[in-house]
């Protein structure tokens, strides 16, 4: 989203949560802040204790080029993401 400003919360990224039944709500305690253009996320066990772990990637700094974007490793501590 676009709205002119250089507003960097707009940029948080979200988590979706399923029901199971394909109810979807989103999770506002899951991740932490991180506030670039995530390009990419890659979810893979890191550190062996079989939850999932995310890699999160962004190409450019919104308002900041050429400075570089900062790639975050979260890991899973029973369900809350922690960088």
């Amino acid at each position: 989203m676009y709205n002119g400003t250089n507003t960097s919360e707009l940029l948080q990224d979200e988590i979706a949560l399923n029901d199971g039944f394909g109810n979807f709500t989103l999770s506002q305690e899951i991740l932490p802040s991180f506030n670039e253009a995530t390009s990419k996320v890659i979810s893979f066990d890191v550190d062996g204790d079989s939850d999932l772990d995310l890699l999160l990637t962004a190409r450019f700094r919104p308002y900041n080029y050429p400075e570089s974007p900062q790639t975050v490793l979260l890991i899973n501590e029973a369900g809350i993401f922690k960088n």
